[in-house]
């Protein structure tokens, strides 16, 4: 079972859109917006979190199987310390979940430290919900004025040039004039396979992470 609870204000509602849907999502939901948007900050966005997470019965059968659940168990522990960096930087951060959510967190491949990182997100920054992907990009440009931030950095499932959901938004961003990059921690495919997608921005080394933030202490959702 999942270790968050389902009385908790956010996971009871990603969990009710989940259930509703019960697979592809045809709508895009705010959960919890930002408290306040400053521009100045630099974002965090972690997109599709539960897509992330590969379970036993992902992989059975395969035989690269223990090597994509060791893939996915990676990226969830260089996801969870992008949050625990970031938010020491003085980033903003956002989620986008999915269905997925609520069916992976908590299984046997899931990292305790990467469910507290997204527990982290809900308390500190905004919660959106869907695969509406165009909406998403929509509302990180209007509400979190995505293209004035001094850098929007992408992570989560799937970074692959072809078709992946971080490489969609991360190219509608950037169309917008957002100056975006792709964390080293996202997720290329289920096995790490494939041509990544890669931004025009390049990447950002550990030093550029904390001068482009500003330590703060944001507090927690009441």
């Amino acid at each position: 079972m999942p270790h968050y609870d389902a009385e908790d204000v956010i996971w009871a509602q990603v969990l009710q859109l989940a259930d509703a849907c019960q697979g592809e999502s045809n709508s895009f939901t705010v959960v919890e917006p930002f408290r306040e948007t400053d521009p100045a900050r630099p974002l965090y966005v972690l997109i599709h979190p539960g897509d992330t997470v590969q379970t036993r019965s992902d992989v059975a059968g395969q035989p690269d199987a223990q090597a994509i659940l060791e893939y996915s168990a990676g990226r969830q522990e260089m996801m969870a310390d992008d949050v625990e960096r970031l938010k020491k930087a003085g980033w903003d951060l956002a989620v986008l979940h999915r269905f997925s959510s609520i069916y992976s967190f908590g299984t046997s491949n899931t990292l305790d430290r990467f469910e507290d990182a997204v527990d982290e997100v809900h308390e500190r920054g905004a919660v959106l919900f869907g695969d509406r992907l165009e909406e998403a990009a929509a509302w990180l440009l209007t509400e979190a004025r995505a293209a004035e931030r001094p850098a929007v950095l992408l992570s989560g499932a799937w970074s692959s040039a072809d078709w992946g959901c971080v490489a969609f938004v991360g190219s509608l961003l950037e169309l917008a004039g957002a100056r975006v990059h792709l964390a080293p921690s996202a997720c290329i495919s289920p096995d790490g396979t494939g041509d990544e997608w890669k931004p025009v921005a390049p990447p950002l080394g550990a030093e550029q992470l904390a001068e482009f933030g500003t330590p703060r202490d944001q507090g927690t959702k009441a």
